[in-house]
């Protein structure tokens, strides 16, 4: 069986702002920043058909993992590929082979049942209503 999903060495890390946050700080670039690690050396594969779940704390990583895989962050070291195709170089065919729906963003509409948003989403990305 061949890996759905491989990562290997995943590192991703963000910048923040410490000390005085004062607008024009931060606009002339004089705020100091510290690095936050959110991935370090993260490896795993995901094979075709398995099930697999993320679990842990807050701040662990868990929605950069799902947000590097699904192309909406560029991860700083390592890769990812997602059937076959690198999240980075080939991040149109990647989007191509997944749906993903993210906790706390515009993604589903909550007056909708859950039924109701895969198929309103379904007829928007293949004009089909075939959703049971």
């Amino acid at each position: 069986m061949s890996n759905l999903i491989e990562i290997h060495e995943l590192r991703k890390a963000f910048r923040r702002n410490v000390g005085e946050h004062g607008v024009w700080r931060r606009l002339l670039s004089h705020s100091r920043t510290e690095e936050l690690v959110a991935l370090e050396s993260l490896s795993l594969g995901i094979a075709d058909g398995e099930f697999f779940s993320l679990l842990g704390p807050n701040g662990t990583g868990k929605t950069t993992v799902v947000k590097i895989l699904c192309t909406l962050l560029l991860p700083d070291s390592g890769f990812c590929r997602v059937a076959g195709f690198d999240v980075v170089k080939q991040s149109r065919e990647v989007r191509r082979q997944i749906g993903v729906s993210i906790r706390d963003e515009r993604s589903v509409y909550w007056r909708l049942t859950g039924r109701q948003n895969l198929q309103y989403f379904a007829v928007l990305t293949v004009g089909s209503t075939s959703v049971r």
